[in-house]
């Protein structure tokens, strides 16, 4: 699934051939893209946001660190709430990643 970063016809054959939507978190890969088609396609094939990167970052976070609104208002409803945001919400996201809790967590 790595190879197919960005590109919805790659990620649809890759998946469609029978690729496991979970493994090395493909949507975490796929949220600094951009490519909303993508993501969509992922989360309907099973992959789950709750899932962190090697780094230890959720797909959401991800998605507010590289302020990708539509995106984080895609996945909020989607992933558990995380500990250390105060506020869970799309905008305690928002706030979250750019706060020194954040910084020293990754």
């Amino acid at each position: 699934m790595t190879a197919c970063v960005g590109s919805l016809e790659c990620t649809l054959l890759v998946i469609k051939a029978g690729a496991d939507v979970n493994y090395r978190c493909p949507l975490a890969r796929a949220v600094p893209t951009g490519v909303i088609e993508i993501i969509k396609y992922l989360l309907e094939a099973g992959a789950d946001p709750n899932l962190r990167n090697y780094y230890g970052w959720l797909p959401l976070e991800i998605g507010a660190m590289r302020n990708k609104m539509d995106i984080v208002e895609m996945l909020f409803p989607l992933t558990s709430p995380v500990r250390q945001v105060h506020e869970w919400s799309v905008q305690g996201m928002h706030q979250y990643v750019r706060s020194n809790a954040f910084n020293e967590k990754g």
